[in-house]
């Protein structure tokens, strides 16, 4: 399965010296490979599936994002695909779905193996 990779512009609010929010803004570029690593590195070791078998599936996975970003395009097996989609569906912030560009991200990811059919 194959996703070509979109980015999209966030705003950072830039902190004062006490580490407060000032009213000024800086961009940074975001995409679905940086939601999906921080998904799974924000969620606590004993909540993640263990084993030999999910070992090899993270492996591939770390493989296969790592090509993602050089590449613009994410390249997937059927079984690292399902495997992320449930980190996913497990794991995803719901606030999330307040940006559009999250939104149509998440949902095309989730949503390709339809689409591809």
């Amino acid at each position: 399965m194959k996703m070509k990779i979109k980015g999209w512009k966030v705003q950072i609010p830039i902190k004062d010296e006490q580490g407060r929010p000032t009213d000024k803004y800086t961009l940074a570029e975001e995409n679905l490979i940086m939601l999906l690593k921080y998904l799974i590195s924000a969620q606590p070791m004993e909540q993640l599936p263990g084993g030999f078998k999910n070992f090899t599936v993270f492996s591939k996975v770390a493989q296969e994002l790592e090509l993602a970003e050089k590449k613009g395009e994410l390249n997937m097996t059927p079984e690292t695909h399902t495997f992320l989609k449930l980190i996913i569906d497990k794991n995803i912030p719901s606030t999330w779905g307040m940006n559009a560009d999250v939104s149509s991200a998440i949902t095309e990811f989730m949503t390709i193996d339809e689409v591809s059919k």
